[in-house]
């Protein structure tokens, strides 16, 4: 979970792949579902709410001290720096300086800054 800048931070990348020219919507990837498909769909979803809701992951989940002190708003945060790194969705290009842009490369960058 995250609050403050970072936010948006995400939010920004979120949409770099959205609106990228790379992004094609599922229509032209897939074939037109089946009839019925919609339907059946919906009731798979339905019913394995049903069976998650009753699960003992929830339950556990559902009694945490994090669920107890959300519903009681007396949650304390941590906060910390945070960095947004990701590919780029215009990697394919491979113009410039697109190395510099992977997210290995970021990673690796991030990792020596830190190195004593």
């Amino acid at each position: 979970m995250a609050i403050g800048p970072v936010v948006a931070e995400v939010s920004k990348a979120f949409d770099q792949y959205w609106n990228s020219e790379h992004a094609h919507p599922v229509a032209a990837l897939l074939a037109p579902a089946p009839a019925g498909a919609l339907e059946k769909l919906r009731s798979d979803l339905a019913e394995s709410a049903r069976q998650r809701q009753t699960s003992i992951y929830i339950e556990a989940l559902k009694n945490s001290a994090l669920a107890e002190s959300r519903t009681a708003k007396t949650t304390l945060f941590s906060f910390a720096m945070a960095k947004v790194v990701h590919d780029s969705p215009e990697k394919q290009d491979n113009t410039g300086a697109w190395r510099d842009d992977l997210l290995i490369s970021q990673l690796a960058a991030i990792h020596s800054e830190s190195d004593p």
